[in-house]
């Protein structure tokens, strides 16, 4: 390979790997974002164990889409143990609303921010890779689809600058 060429390559490595690093970071973000705020609003419902739930909301919310059903159902259940069917009840329709909020807000706004990239970007590309592959494709949707949308920005830069458009 021609020096250039193992040059460009290198760079599109190196903004590959950091698309990559600020997705993690942005999961990682966005999961204790909804472990703290989880933790606070069942604390003021006095759930008990309102700290290890929101911890529990906060790693398995890393975990698309199952993660997050599975932790509201053991975090309701057990609730449902140690606070009565209401508070059970209550619990399960703040998580809902929380889950919604970041699953429709606080998640692509984090992702877009981080990522450079709109929100629905990112909740088009979940959709799309979730509907085409599952959970993995749910996994791996958002930052597939910034490195294609890197491609093709340098495609194109590339195309106007041969064309003197640039």
């Amino acid at each position: 390979m021609k020096p250039e060429s193992i040059s460009h390559l290198k760079e599109y490595l190196d903004r590959i790997n950091d698309i990559f690093s600020k997705y993690i970071i942005s999961v990682v973000l966005d999961g204790i974002i909804i472990g703290i705020v989880s933790a606070i609003a069942m604390s003021i419902m006095r759930v008990k164990y309102a700290p290890v739930f929101g911890l529990m909301l906060g790693v398995f919310n890393l975990i698309p889409y199952f993660g997050a059903i599975a932790a509201c159902i053991l975090t309701i259940g057990a609730t449902l143990l140690t606070g009565g069917i209401f508070k059970a009840i209550w619990t399960g329709v703040l998580l809902i609303v929380l889950q919604q909020i970041d699953g429709n807000f606080i998640g692509p706004k984090i992702m877009g921010n981080m990522l450079e990239a709109r929100p629905l970007l990112i909740i088009f590309a979940v959709t799309l890779g979730g509907g085409l592959f599952g959970v993995w494709g749910m996994i791996l949707s958002v930052p597939v689809a910034m490195v294609v949308k890197m491609l093709l920005e340098e495609f194109i830069k590339t195309r106007e600058e041969k064309k003197g458009i640039r």
